[in-house]
């Protein structure tokens, strides 16, 4: 429950969200997602570029873009 408020918070903080930009979201990309070469132009390293590992750790994430299953009843 203090996890759900304190996320809560932070989510209706327009000032701070405001003040941190997009900074927390490129930090996350960067340091949990080994970075997006669309956003790292030049400096980004294919041969480090590990397409299973992302997947995994987009999972842990709850985030299945690939392909999912659901139904509709």
């Amino acid at each position: 429950v203090m996890n759900a408020r304190i996320l809560y918070s932070s989510c209706i903080n327009e000032t701070n969200i405001e003040k941190e930009g997009i900074d927390p979201v490129l930090l996350l990309i960067n340091t949990q997602f080994g970075g997006w070469p669309i956003l790292q132009a030049s400096s980004w390293n294919s041969s480090t570029f590990n397409l299973i590992n992302l997947l995994l750790k987009l999972h842990q994430y709850n985030n299945n873009f690939i392909f999912s299953i659901s139904s509709t009843d």
